[in-house]
């Protein structure tokens, strides 16, 4: 049986932990913003005005981060951030179905859907994963879908 080397052993490395991350299911949980913190968030974002009790989009992210059940840095592990690794916010999209609405208890349920790597000159090597995470009310309507991309720049937290 051959041994793998160098270039093919990171290849190999990567695709166990690929096959490990896709589809890691978080615990979820649940989330439910009081009257205040829409006032608080409103005004820190300079929302438009907005009907009473309405959410800004805004809360799709907060919200589904708030309830998925885990860090963002316990995620970064999971997705094969080290302690010489930096993790950094890639991209956001959201696609919200129904509005949010304070006082309402919304569940959140979520996955890494993806994991990818790349290597550069200059940059090194980068591991990109992808968060989506579903809010939906009590009895399973959906609300929205939210998907966030965390890079992870191997070796930069030490200069590497």
């Amino acid at each position: 049986m051959p041994v793998a080397t160098g270039e093919t052993a990171v290849a190999d490395d990567f695709e166990a932990l690929r096959a490990r991350v896709v589809g890691y299911q978080l615990p979820g949980g649940t989330f439910e913003v009081a009257e205040y913190e829409r006032f608080l968030s409103h005004d820190a974002i300079l929302s438009p005005r907005l009907p009473a009790g309405v959410l800004h989009p805004t809360w799709v992210l907060l919200g589904a981060l708030r309830g998925m059940g885990m860090t963002m840095e316990e995620v970064a592990e999971i997705a094969g951030a080290g302690k010489d690794d930096v993790v950094m916010f890639g991209q956001s999209s959201i696609d919200q179905v129904i509005g949010l609405k304070t006082a309402v208890p919304y569940v959140v349920a979520g996955k890494i859907a993806s994991l990818t790597r790349k290597e550069g000159k200059r940059g090194g090597i980068m591991h990109s994963y992808e968060v989506e995470l579903t809010i939906s009310t009590g009895d399973g309507q959906l609300c929205a879908v939210s998907s966030q991309t965390f890079l992870i720049l191997k070796g930069a937290a030490n200069g590497a």
